[in-house]
């Protein structure tokens, strides 16, 4: 009699549990995007590309939702205006057990007559519904000086076990030695190298590791002639490919949910 009661509620009491294992199986997935700290530098001759990483496509990955665009600091005291030329999905990676689809966002940039630097530079992004965010990216760096040294060779290593340069080797056609004072990934990132440099030497420059992604980027490079100051950059250049999971490294991500407003780090 006891198991002829038993019964119907042990199958009521399972059936319970996988409906509501199913529900939650079932729950939308809350929408995240996470940007990654890097040292941005371009100059103007090339468009900034920047990637961001959805585990949901949104507004915020169609160029047609989007009203405004501009980078800035974290008060707005520095802004540049940007405009947005196009998203295009790229790869899929995986992050705390969620799938994320990384986007390419490129964006048009005005014509500057001076450097332009920001350090904790942001995206803002407008959409047409008015619902807008602040996306950190790490630096900025703007250049409008074009090369004035004739760079042979260029090449550079990353560390082991992190996405930033650790050394670039650089060589150069000279008419006269240089003295090399300090180079530059970015604006408050630097070594100083003291040295004469000849014709055709090859340069190793170490930098310190820093918590940015630093795989392509213009160098700059600051020199003296006679004793007179001069200050070049490199091309805009690929020091580095890595082909991991970039999401891996957390330390570098800046996650965000979409509830207009709230940010996990």
């Amino acid at each position: 009699m006891i198991k002829k009661l038993f019964l119907p509620f042990i199958i009521i009491l399972i059936s319970f549990l996988l409906i509501i294992n199913y529900l939650a199986y079932k729950s939308p997935i809350e929408a995240k995007l996470i940007t990654q700290q890097k040292a941005y530098s371009v100059d103007n001759n090339n468009s900034l590309n920047i990637l961001i990483y959805a585990n949901k496509k949104t507004a915020f990955q169609e160029k047609e939702a989007i009203e405004k665009t501009y980078l800035c600091n974290f008060d707005e005291t520095k802004k540049l205006e940007i405009s947005l030329n196009n998203i295009r999905a790229v790869n899929d990676y995986k992050y705390l057990k969620e799938t994320y689809k990384e986007y390419m966002y490129t964006f048009s940039l005005p014509v500057i007559d001076n450097y332009f630097y920001i350090e904790d530079a942001y995206l803002f992004i407008r959409l047409k519904n008015s619902k807008e965010m602040n996306f950190k990216l790490g630096s900025l760096d703007y250049y409008n000086n074009e090369p004035n040294l004739d760079i042979t060779e260029l090449y550079g290593q990353k560390h082991a076990d992190f996405p930033t340069l650790k050394t670039i080797n650089i060589r150069f056609n000279l008419t006269e030695d240089i003295f090399i004072e300090h180079v530059y990934l970015a604006n408050n990132v630097f070594t100083y190298v003291g040295k004469a440099i000849t014709n055709d030497e090859l340069v190793t420059i170490d930098f310190p590791k820093l918590d940015k992604i630093t795989d392509k980027l213009i160098i700059r490079i600051d020199y003296q002639i006679s004793g007179a100051l001069y200050t070049t950059t490199t091309p805009y250049f690929m020091f580095y490919e890595s082909i991991e999971n970039p999401l891996i490294h957390s330390v570098l991500n800046n996650v965000y949910i979409l509830d207009w407003g709230k940010k996990h780090l």
